[in-house]
């Protein structure tokens, strides 16, 4: 019994009808000393009772020692069996508190089921921390069971269901995260073969994605993906790896073309990590692959598919990590205010929750809008400090992005120095990790950093080397921007050379009636030309 506790259940625990003990109860409570009254509750069964809750919590513990060990092992699963009937459907509202009867009554395997079902009701809930508390008690009553191949498959997954605990509150390269994951990939190699076992090596991989190991994360996913196509199991986890990773290497057709692969399997329903829906990743990676690529009508359909897989999951994390993904590419697309509303709700959410994980990214897109639209200062702080951290976890792999932003948000605060040398570190960190998909954006924000400073022929010369690696990775936001940088220092009479002809052939790659703010620059300036 716990510190507050219904009639009913001692009924259960005794064996006794309810009015009886319920009149022991009361007399009990008119004494004053030991218990009082604390209300009443019904069950969904329809029972009915007097709850009470004990004077001081010592008290409580005393009685509670005082029982031989056998008696109270009865004495909880009664209770737990009693509960779990009178709740039925709506068990999950009482999950932890059955979990921990079944346990004390040494029947762990339904233990572990309820500690699963309260796990799961937390991550709903954006309850990380609670979550993470329910996965390590289902363990602990795991492995009071027989240990078996099976045990350690059931095991695997509920180390996975931690560490994703984990990296959601702390972040994915958190030593306790890596701490976790690590057990889980002993685990994995031990049972190697099972599907899960695959599936937790790919997403210890990821891990090492994040720090940016790009060339030891493709080979070793190519290995995992001929095991997973051979199992049928996580193929779209090892297919999204590699999309990611032409991402960042600036093969965005192929990473497109990948991630639009991965979305048509539906392999691993129930094996990834809780809060990590492998179809929003999948999404998330299309989306920008789009973006960049310059394919902005299927960016477009591919967002408000992003946002439908959030709402229809319902689960906090997904909601955060959706609408900080879309936002700054609603901000591309000139929808500003709905860009502006999906952050601040991702940053609500991120703070109600802690979700360290996905706090780094929404500081950083609020950083650049908030630079973006008038609040220089205070973009360029964010911004500088979400890069701070980042660099000081070792979660490198989308600090060139976060550095374009912050060059950007630099440049429209008045600070071109400054503007330059954040695009160099951002060009030096993707030559680290040899991932130049964003290269040529901080090429062209190198250029127009050197253009403030009146250093104009090497200005020239970075957006011409921008507009060159951009044509090659056939990324045609990228080269339309660069064109665009061009085109305008035409117009002030700074270079020379046919922008006309650059500009006609950036915006061959974009339908007519497709509109964005880039696009409507450049349409107006080759008309003006």
């Amino acid at each position: 019994m716990g510190y507050e506790f219904a009639a009913a259940a001692v009924a259960a625990a005794s064996e006794e009808h309810v009015h009886s003990v319920e009149e022991r109860l009361r007399d009990l409570s008119h004494q004053g000393e030991l218990i009082s009254r604390a209300g009443d509750v019904r069950w969904p069964d329809g029972t009915a009772s007097t709850a009470y809750r004990f004077q001081h919590a010592y008290q409580r513990q005393v009685l509670y020692d005082n029982v031989p060990a056998g008696i109270r092992t009865a004495l909880h699963l009664r209770i737990a069996r009693r509960l779990e009937n009178a709740f039925g459907d709506q068990g999950e509202e009482i999950a932890a508190a059955l979990a921990m009867h079944f346990e004390c009554g040494r029947d762990y395997r339904a233990a572990v089921e309820q500690y699963i079902r309260a796990h799961d009701n937390a991550i709903f809930r954006g309850a990380q921390h609670e979550a993470l508390g329910c996965a390590e008690s289902a363990i602990r009553a795991l492995r009071q069971l027989p240990d078996t191949q099976a045990r350690d498959i059931d095991e695997l997954g509920l180390r996975l269901r931690v560490w994703a605990a984990l990296m959601n509150v702390n972040t994915m390269v958190d030593p306790t995260a890596e701490a976790a994951m690590d057990k889980a990939v002993t685990l994995a190699e031990k049972i190697d073969g099972a599907p899960l076992s695959n599936i937790t090596l790919m997403w210890a991989s990821r891990v090492r994605l994040m720090a940016g190991e790009t060339r030891a994360v493709w080979t070793l996913t190519e290995r995992l993906l001929a095991r997973a196509r051979a199992s049928n199991v996580g193929m779209a986890t090892a297919i999204n790896q590699q999309a990611m990773i032409l991402l960042f290497e600036g093969e965005t057709e192929r990473a497109a073309s990948l991630a639009s692969e991965a979305l048509q399997i539906a392999d691993e329903h129930g094996l990834a990590p809780a809060g990590l829906d492998v179809q929003q990743l999948n999404l998330k990676t299309l989306a920008w692959a789009c973006w960049i690529g310059g394919d902005i009508p299927r960016l477009q359909s591919t967002i408000e598919a992003f946002l439908r897989r959030a709402e229809a999951l319902n689960e906090p994390i997904a909601k955060a990590f959706a609408y900080g993904r879309c936002a700054p590419l609603l901000e591309y697309l000139g929808c500003i205010d709905r860009s502006v509303s999906l952050l601040k709700s991702a940053a609500h959410l991120v703070e109600k929750h802690r979700m360290t994980q996905v706090k780094r990214w929404t500081d950083a897109v609020e950083g650049w809008l908030l630079s973006r639209h008038g609040a220089g200062a205070a973009g360029v702080a964010r911004l500088s400090d979400a890069i701070d951290i980042l660099n000081q976890q070792g979660m490198k792999i989308w600090t060139p992005w976060f550095y374009a932003w912050l060059s950007e948000a630099l440049l429209l605060n008045g600070e071109p120095s400054k503007s330059l040398r954040a695009a160099d570190d951002g060009l030096e960190r993707s030559a680290e990790m040899s991932v130049p998909g964003y290269d040529p954006e901080l090429l062209r924000l190198r250029g127009e950093a050197l253009l403030c400073l009146s250093r104009t022929n090497e200005a020239e010369v970075a957006m011409r080397y921008a507009h060159a690696l951009a044509t090659s990775h056939r990324s045609k936001t990228f080269e339309l921007r660069a064109a665009l940088s061009l085109a305008r220092m035409a117009a002030n009479g700074l270079n020379t050379g046919d922008v006309v002809g650059l500009l006609s052939h950036a915006l061959q790659g974009f339908a007519p009636d497709v509109w964005t703010p880039d696009l409507e620059a450049a349409r107006a300036m080759l008309a003006n030309s």
